[in-house]
């Protein structure tokens, strides 16, 4: 697993618990007190792999791009 896998993940994560943690219930209270993890930082990865595509790749993605809705 890459750390931009892991950073992605953890960012949802940390998203969903903040969002928690500012939310409150049908009586009112909060559905978290606080974020366990308010203050961490995720990897992040310096230089990631990005999937390059050659011109034949390219060519055949476009015209299958065309038969499918």
């Amino acid at each position: 697993m890459s750390d931009r896998t892991i950073e992605l993940d953890l960012k949802f994560l940390m998203a969903v618990l903040k969002w928690a943690a500012r939310s409150r219930d049908e009586q009112g209270r909060l559905l978290l007190d606080s974020s366990p993890l308010k203050g961490l930082k995720p990897p992040k990865e310096k230089n990631p792999t990005r999937v390059v595509l050659s011109d034949e790749e390219y060519r055949a993605m476009l015209r299958v791009s065309r038969r499918v809705g």
